[in-house]
């Protein structure tokens, strides 16, 4: 999607050696990794050390078409109504007593339980799926996208669906985090893209606090995205969804940046990769195509 000149540099946009291992249970992408930032015309820049951090899979939808259980859709609905006026209730899949807290409604689904790493929106009338699934940053980077793509199919195989149904993936996302490049606004036209749509983030409270300080850069708007963003910023403004456990002995006087990109249904089906946890296996591919 996108190739980038100037700062960011051919070590992090092209995939021809493995980076070390972040961590024990993921599995990173193959990333070269520049021992030090080089400018477009090969000169060295000023003495800044490029590391990469983690890489991986950050985001996971599914959506899963079938006959829904008609047991479980009785009991969420008995759990609904004993509820009274609250819109919140605690309630157990049946199959291991697992609590999930009862939601909803949203987006269309009357069902909304957000279970232990993973939220699911369940009850929806066609031609819409009748469950859709999402799988917790924080899931992911503990139990591994395999790992955690296989709890929710046993989860939706044991308690939701009566007999066979078809998970799709509905959006992934790809990302490495790095230190020793801090992007400037000025970079924002160094990069070369296929995407028609380029946007430069500020922060929401830039006039109190955060100055002129840029948190980073998006491309495209469609079925395939790409973020360059300050996860260190991301994290003060908002939450640490657990990426800093993957980030192992960084510089906690330096910001930690992301590079992500998202693909939503739509490129994976013309990739190959919608089916089931096919888009798992093509994490690689995803980003060879993101980079290029």
């Amino acid at each position: 999607m996108c190739a980038v000149l100037g700062v960011l540099w051919s070590g992090l946009v092209r995939l021809t050696g493995y980076a070390r291992r972040a961590t024990s249970w993921l599995h990173p992408l193959r990333i070269a990794v520049p021992a030090r930032a080089v400018r477009t015309d090969g000169r060295r820049m000023a003495d800044v050390r490029f590391r990469l951090l983690s890489s991986g899979i950050d985001s996971l939808y599914f959506s899963a078409t079938g006959d829904l259980k008609a047991g479980f859709l009785a009991s969420l609905k008995s759990l609904r109504g004993s509820n009274g006026t609250s819109d919140t209730v605690m309630g157990a899949f049946p199959s291991d007593d697992t609590s999930f807290l009862l939601k909803g409604p949203l987006r269309g689904y009357p069902y909304w339980l957000k279970g232990p790493g993973y939220d699911l929106m369940v009850g929806h009338a066609e031609p819409a799926a009748p469950l859709v699934a999402e799988l917790r940053s924080w899931f992911l980077h503990s139990e591994g996208a395999e790992g955690a793509g296989e709890h929710l199919r046993k989860r939706l195989e044991v308690d939701m669906f009566d007999g066979a149904f078809e998970l799709k993936t509905s959006r992934i996302d790809v990302h490495a985090d790095f230190q020793g490049w801090t992007p400037h606004h000025l970079d924002f036209q160094r990069f070369v893209c296929r995407a028609r749509f380029k946007e430069l983030h500020q922060p929401d409270g830039e006039l109190h606090g955060y100055g002129n300080q840029v948190s980073g850069f998006t491309f495209g708007r469609g079925a395939v995205r790409a973020r360059i963003y300050n996860k260190t910023l991301e994290h003060a403004v908002h939450r640490d969804t657990g990426a800093s456990l993957l980030w192992g002995d960084f510089d906690r006087d330096q910001p930690v940046w992301r590079l992500e990109f998202q693909f939503r249904r739509q490129a994976l089906m013309q990739l190959g990769a919608a089916g089931g946890l096919e888009a798992l296996a093509a994490r690689q591919g995803l980003w060879n195509y993101g980079t290029t």
